[in-house]
């Protein structure tokens, strides 16, 4: 059934500037399940570091201990023409690049870690009938489904500043804003590669959706943010099985299994096609410079 047109909500928070933000977005993008996601927007882009909550944060953190501390982002000196050809395109009149979620390297993780912890996760969303009802309502599922949507999704961590939706919840009911995204922000992905849960959090994410004019930027953006960094996430044109992730903590590609235990992760080589250069050795510097999808 098609999703009724709500509102978008937003709250400043406490103690933030706003500022210009330099990053013009020209772009519509659809979400995997149906139509697009139409909302009104209030022209606001809210800027979220890695451990910043946030407004309206759904549920305590379920960050794991091991994904709490990630290996360094990306450098803000990195160069993007210095990266390996990979499938990604260029999306808007002002550089904001789109990165297709099966991407090799658009995700990092350490073998075996998962950086969120989903069961409890559920535990959280599931405690209250209106929390579970509103996560339900945003992400557009039945909300005795959320369980297993939930174990479903696949933990990773960004490795680029990336655009999203996301959903607050407040007073009994789900916000919407649009968002910015810190490189190595905890994320549950789907299996299309789509963030769709922020694991600091609890809010569920959706595909961004394009702001008015230039948008207002809310927040204190961190020393690495370039506008010229940013991407956004569009959906893998068929269902995953696997997902290359990067894994600095030991200088390797992995493969994780969507959807299953971070147990069976397993070291593999090199992806033909992979988003970045190799990974760093252990104990290195984290994401290498020209790392992101070019």
């Amino acid at each position: 059934m098609p999703r009724t047109k709500r509102e978008n909500v937003v709250r400043t928070p406490t103690g933030t500037l706003a500022t210009a933000c330099a990053l013009s977005v020209t772009i519509l993008v659809a979400g995997c399940a149906g139509g697009e996601r139409t909302t009104r927007l209030s022209g606001e882009l809210f800027l979220e570091p890695v451990a910043d909550r946030g407004p309206d944060p759904f549920t305590e953190s379920t960050v794991t201990t091991a994904a709490a501390s990630p290996a360094a982002p990306a450098p803000a000196s990195r160069t993007p023409a210095t990266a390996q050809p990979g499938p990604a395109r260029t999306a808007g009149a002002h550089g904001l690049r789109s990165v297709v979620g099966d991407t090799p390297g658009l995700y990092g993780g350490t073998l075996h870690v998962a950086g969120c912890d989903v069961e409890r996760q559920i535990r959280h969303l599931t405690a209250e009938h209106d929390r579970s009802r509103a996560f339900a309502e945003a992400m557009g599922i039945d909300a005795a489904a959320l369980p297993a949507y939930l174990r479903g999704l696949t933990p990773v961590q960004l490795r680029a500043d990336t655009r999203v939706t996301a959903h607050g919840f407040r007073s009994g009911h789900p916000t919407t804003r649009q968002s910015l995204l810190q490189t190595g922000t905890a994320v549950l992905v789907d299996n299309h590669g789509v963030p769709r849960l922020r694991c600091v959090c609890g809010n569920p994410l959706e595909p961004p959706v394009a702001l008015p004019g230039a948008p207002t930027a809310r927040g204190r953006a961190w020393p690495a943010y370039q506008s010229s960094d940013v991407v956004v996430v569009t959906p893998a044109p068929v269902a995953l099985t696997t997902l290359a992730l990067v894994d600095p903590a030991h200088g390797a590609w992995i493969e994780r299994r969507l959807g299953r235990s971070a147990a069976l992760d397993r070291f593999v080589a090199r992806p033909p096609r992979p988003a970045s250069p190799d990974p760093p050795p252990p104990g290195g510097a984290g994401v290498p410079t020209g790392s992101l999808p070019g």
